[in-house]
């Protein structure tokens, strides 16, 4: 497991004209170059990046969700890889790469490699953030001051960088039309806009600016500590740069010599001759290399004087540990005579990009310099702010020598003994004065006197109103005098400016004001959303405020200035209309365009019998992009043209449904006769399965026959002497180890054995979560409290502890846990009755183990508030270690006037967590990102809009959630959907994506309740996926054989949510109750969530959640029923098989004394449910503490048994899920 890791920047030198270069000197490409360079162009929303182990070498590895491609044909989720990076104490060191986070959204200019993955085109550059502006515009932008490098023109001078960034509709169009060859638009650029991430809070404390020549970038000591003694570096070489005399190792030897010959330092880098090795960045071997003409293709591209590239590209390898060193002077504010904890370098490398040459403009005293350079970042140095500096981030043409500041790093660095004096201290720069600040439009423009003359650069400080003032980033030029800060909204702002260099911030200028107008709001709705090329007329209708003039960009290369104008797009895509009300107010929308589509198949033969393959042919027009085959009898296919053989005779309807990307649909159905053919007999052929595989001592295992050929008998040897003649038979480990099972089938004419291993490990202690526990205040005068029951159902007592898990840095209290053979133990205030808190709210863990077995504790929980009848509330389900993967799904949130949503966030780990969370809307648009550290044994929850301000004030009926942690198997997420007008919460657990073909909703319905109640049941599917998914849905009646139940499909495009309002209905049924299953045929399948409910008189609801079901089993516990004179409970169960089971029922009392047992038949794919106190009458009688029901079947392992308990006063019920 890795530790921690770092990303770097790298140090590059890139070009497009190479007379002059540097360290990491970029000519920059225009726009227009990139886009013709770049084989691939994307946007998307990066899942994750952080480093890998590939060999030997380290990289930095993007997992980027594509959802927009502008260029080349890459989609779904695709890898980005880059060198460099840090696990534990291995590090490959690089400077100048993109910087992919995760949950951010990017455009990237992208390369495929042989490697079957990508690269970014010329480093940082090809990477672009989406950002938004303080009046919301949204822009595309790449920080031109983040690459560590000195940008130059055509004409090889130096760039005074600005903060111009793109405006990402035009920009997004632009790139569009250069890419189809059309012309474009360049009017994407926009200067200083104040970016929502640009404000960070100034205060006296972070006033002190850091020097710019910071030896080691982010402030860490790495150094060859074998100079110390004396010891040397050797470099060996690799192939030749041609053009060069040598090959390119004068060039080398020159470069090392620089540093060797300065005698006040111990630097001895020799050169040791050639090398068969290509380790280089990449692949980490103890050797310090220089390799000629990049043998191995880690730059990628090659250097072309007239396209740019990189040049070279250095850095060192392994880190073998660490040390305490002092520094032997203070060479400047951060580099002091301290002690450091400094790494120790052992391996450095250097790579020089194929086709550079004199002949590409690189002279040989050029290439010398630039190679002195990369050898200065080999030894751990950054780069200077003295333009005559070796390490100053541009060739300055003064050769391969150590100028002044050079020097004083290199003694600080690598002290020789020799009493050298320090350097003079750098004064603070003279404060800027006679700022005035004038306003245009949602712009300001500052100008003031420039009166310092040795500043780095000056700082722009913006408060809004009385406000405090914060910084903008990023920092202008040295000599500045003057700046525009657009993108402002409505409101009065002060600023001031400062000055800064190495020895820190003068004082502030004078404060100025602006008053920026209530601004124009622009806004439009367009309908339809999606459509067909050359047909569908999209009519733009203007709902801004204040406008008067617009302008239209339709992404196609169409504009208007009318208010309402219509738009007809000629080709298929995915385009967005921007709106531009007044010159300063932007709004935007994306439209689909597609081709229109007919659905079409033939079959063949005509005539088939049961022991016929059918092949069906798709003969559809359009641009299709998914098919879903419903062939009549309950199975489906996703393939264009698939085979079927069908089991039994008949008249089957067939339909195929063909989808585009946009989610155009189109479906044809006909009809296929089928008669049945007499088989032969077919000999038996064993075959079964284990579940689980691998269990603990005494845990059941069970063993499913799955052979073929009709047998007629079984004979099972479990390797423990026992057997048995079951078909389905359970068993019983009471040792460890490992044991061969065989099963022998036979029939009158054949028979067949079939062998596997189950593994049995030592009993292990049990973990779980209740993710949510309340003792506290809430909305509208209500008290919450938690509810938590145990159950053991194991053969043996179990001990432990409770612990509970604060939020807002409270301390962790934990509480010991003792349950006998078949107890129970209901808390009914929790963190009063277990830690004596009277307010507060968190997670409770629990651990527990036995002597011999893994304790087999069942838990159930309600937090309830009470109403003025009676109470309502939640069930709170509790979560294992194994359930907390690195990505959780969330689905029903929902914010809007008559819903709110609570996030909850859990980490049970001893350090804390880094999550990303993604929150998409109905449509699969991207509302908003967020990245939130979990700290160590933590809980927290906060509002939806806390988390994701882009939902407030904004109506959102159908939310999902995507969380991704750094950590797997740490964090719990949770939402919690209360209703504003009954305050009725319904909790919802983020779980991973489901895997195999189908899950169960156990209760779904549509029937009267008591006093003149009416149930019904909502069903939400949310696709996480990167494909269109296709859901058959089939409604399964209470107590009925529902194997040839009709199916119902839903198509469901990518991140998008589905509800299905009133479930059973839109299903057909006008009446009754049973569950739903959802099956699909992609590798995992949809997030799904159900809410059962009643409508209150003021148009509110009281109902409860009910959790999918993705697994079945022989045994389940449902703990924590009540029967007394505040509820009554219900139970019910659900056979997910296709064959007959019967189920052994019993009722528990909270000391374990039996209550009732009673045998139920379950028809196959049927669900029962009954009222505890007709099932078992003993349940009728009053009693204080809680039951819990046991069920229990022989055979296969399809039962789930479940309960509800519904308060007496208020009707409110709350689902308890069996385990």
């Amino acid at each position: 497991m890795f530790k921690h890791f770092r990303v770097y920047w790298p140090t590059c030198v890139l070009l497009l004209l190479a007379s002059v270069a540097s360290a990491t000197t970029i000519v920059l490409p225009t726009d227009d170059q990139l886009i013709r360079k770049s084989p691939v162009i994307v946007e998307g929303v990066v899942i994750s990046s952080a480093p890998v182990l590939r060999g030997a070498g380290i990289w930095t590895e993007t997992k980027l969700a594509v959802d927009r491609t502008l260029k080349g044909d890459a989609a779904g989720e695709i890898t980005i890889r880059e060198v460099g990076g840090q696990i534990d104490d291995r590090i490959t060191k690089v400077f100048g790469s993109p910087v992919y986070q995760a949950g951010e959204r990017v455009m990237a200019f992208l390369t495929p490699t042989t490697r079957g993955d990508y690269q970014t085109i010329d480093l940082f550059v090809g990477k672009f953030s989406e950002e938004r502006a303080a009046n919301g515009r949204r822009f595309l932008v790449r920080d031109d001051n983040a690459g560590d490098v000195l940008l130059l023109d055509a004409s090889l001078q130096p760039i005074e960088t600005k903060n111009v960034q793109r405006d990402a509709t035009a920009f997004e169009s632009y790139v569009t039309d250069r890419v189809a060859g059309h012309d474009g638009m360049k009017d994407y650029g926009v200067a200083n806009p104040v970016l929502e991430r640009d404000v960070t809070t100034s205060s006296i404390n972070n006033r002190v600016i850091r020097p710019q020549f910071t030896l080691i970038q982010e402030g860490t000591v790495y150094r060859w500590s074998a100079f110390d003694n004396g010891g040397n570096a050797k470099w060996y070489s690799n192939g030749t740069q041609p053009g060069y005399s040598g090959g390119g190792v004068n060039e080398i030897q020159t470069a090392m010599n620089a540093w060797n010959s300065y005698a006040a330092a111990k630097i001895n880098y020799t050169y040791s001759g050639t090398t068969t090795t290509t380790g280089g960045l990449s692949g980490p071997n103890g050797v310090n290399e220089i390799l000629f003409n990049d043998p191995k293709g880690e730059i990628s591209g090659s250097f072309n004087p007239s396209t740019g590239g990189i040049v070279g590209e250095g850095g060192f390898n392994g880190v073998s540990g660490s040390m305490n060193w002092t520094g032997p002077f203070t060479a400047d504010a951060t580099h002091t005579s301290q002690t450091y904890h400094a790494f120790i370098i052992t391996e450095g490398n250097l790579t020089i990009q194929d086709g550079v040459s004199p002949n590409a403009g690189l002279s040989s005293n050029t290439l010398a310099e630039i190679v002195a350079h990369e050898f200065g970042h080999t030894l751990g140095f950054g780069h200077s702010t003295d333009s005559t500096a070796l390490m100053y981030p541009s060739v300055t043409g003064l050769g391969p020598s150590l100028r002044s500041d050079d020097q004083v790093a290199a003694r600080w660095l690598y002290p020789s003994g020799v009493a050298v004096p320090p350097p003079p201290p750098a004064t603070t720069p003279a404060a800027p004065t006679g700022l005035v600040v004038t306003p245009s439009g949602s712009n300001a423009n500052l100008q003031w006197n420039d009166n310092a003359t040795n500043e780095t650069g000056y700082r722009v400080y913006l408060a809004s109103g009385s406000g405090a003032f914060s910084r903008l980033s990023p920092d202008l030029a040295a000599g500045s005098r003057a700046a525009t800060v657009s993108s402002l909204a409505a409101g009065t702002y002060r600023f001031y400016v400062t000055a800064f260099n190495s020895a820190g911030e003068s004082a502030q200028s004078n404060t100025a004001s602006a008053t920026i107008a209530t601004s124009v709001s622009a806004s439009f709705v367009v309908s339809p959303s999606a459509g067909v090329a050359g047909v569908t007329a999209f009519i733009c209708t203007d709902t801004s405020t204040g406008a008067t003039s617009w302008s239209w960009n339709f992404g196609d290369g169409g504009t208007s200035t009318l208010q309402n104008p219509a738009h007809v797009y000629n080709a298929p895509g995915t385009y967005t209309i921007q709106l531009t009300a007044n010159g300063q107010s932007f709004a935007s929308h994306v439209v689909s365009v597609s081709s229109g589509i007919a659905s079409d198949f033939t079959f063949s033969p005509s005539n088939p019998t049961t022991q016929t393959n059918i092949n069906f042919s798709d003969r559809s027009s359009g641009n299709i992009t998914s098919w879903f085959w419903n062939f009549g009898d309950g199975t489906s296919s996703t393939s264009p043209s698939p085979v079927k053989r069908y089991t039994s005779g008949g008249n089957y309807s067939v339909t195929l449904t063909v989808s585009t990307s946009t989610g155009q649909q189109s479906a044809i159905s006909h009809t296929v006769s089928v008669t049945t053919a007499t088989p032969a007999a077919p000999p038996v052929s064993a075959a079964f399965a284990i579940s689980p595989s691998t269990a603990a001592v005494r845990a059941n295992v069970a063993f499913t026959d799955q052979s073929t050929g009709s047998p007629t008998s079984w004979q099972w040897s479990f390797g423990d002497g026992s057997t048995s003649n079951a078909q389905n038979p359970t068993h019983v480990y009471t040792i460890q180890g490992s044991f061969g099972v065989s099963l022998t089938v036979s029939n009158a004419t054949s028979s067949s054995t079939a062998s596997h291993v189950v593994t049995i490990l030592p009993p292990t202690a049990y973990r779980s979560l209740v993710p949510a526990a309340a003792q506290t205040n809430g909305v509208g005068g209500s008290v919450w409290r938690t509810e938590l029951t145990l159950f053991n159902g194991g053969t043996e007592p179990a001990s432990g502890q409770f612990t509970f898990i604060p939020g807002g840095g409270a301390p962790v209290l934990t509480r010991s846990l003792f349950l006998g053979v078949n107890q129970s133990i209901t808390y009914a205030n929790a963190l009063n009755d277990l830690f004596g808190l009277s307010n507060g709210a968190g997670a409770i863990a629990i651990e527990a183990s036995s002597a011999t077995t893994t304790p087999a504790i069942r838990i159930t929980s309600r937090t309830f508030t009470t109403g003025s009848v009676g109470t309502y509330g939640q069930s709170v389900p509790n979560v294992s270690s194994d359930d907390l993967t690195s990505t959780l799904l969330l689905t029903g949130l929902e914010s809007d006037a008559n819903f709110r949503t609570n996030i909850g966030l859990v980490n049970r780990t001893a350090l804390p967590v880094n999550a990303g969370l993604t929150l998409y809307d109905a449509n699969g648009n991207v509302v908003a990102t967020t990245s939130v550290t979990v700290p160590e044994n933590n809980f927290q929850q906060s509002s939806l809009g806390s988390f994701f301000p882009a939902v407030n004030g904004r109506t959102f009926a159908a939310l999902s959630m995507r969380v991704d942690s750094a950590t797997p198997n740490a964090v719990s997420a949770y939402g919690s959907v209360i209703d504003n007008r009954t305050q009725d919460p319904v909790y919802v657990q983020a779980i991973p994506a489901p895997k195999g073909s189908e899950l169960t909703v156990p209760a779904i319905g549509r029937a009267p309740g008591v006093n003149g109640t009416f149930w019904r049941s909502d069903v939400t599917l949310f696709n996480p996926g990167l494909t269109t998914m296709n859901v058959a849905l089939r409604y399964l009646a209470a107590g009925q054989d529902n194997r040839g139940a009709a199916s119902h499909n839903v198509t469901i495009a990518p991140s998008r949510t589905v509800v299905i309002a009133d479930v059973a209905q839109s299903l057909g049924i006008s009446s009754g109750t049973g569950a739903l299953q959802v099956s699909w045929t992609t590798a995992s399948g949809p997030i799904v969530t159900s809410r059962t409910y009643i409508t209150a008189d003021n148009g509110g609801t009281y109902g409860q959640s009910i959790d999918p079901v993705t697994t079945f089993g022989n045994d389940s516990f449902v703990p924590g029923l009540r029967s007394d004179s505040s509820f009554r409970s219900n139970v019910g169960f659900v056979n997910g098989g296709d064959t007959q089971l019967t189920v052994t029922a019993t009722l528990l009392s909270d000391t374990g004394a039996v209550l009732g047992t009673t045998q139920i038949g379950l028809s196959p794919r049927s669900q029962v449910q009954y009222a505890a106190g007709a099932l078992f009458p003993a349940a009728n009688t009053p009693r204080f503490g809680t039951l819990t029901l046991l069920a229990h079947c022989d055979g296969p392992s399809n039962l789930f048994a479940y309960g509800s308990i519904v308060d007496n006063a208020s009707g409110d019920p709350v689902f308890f899920g069996g385990r």
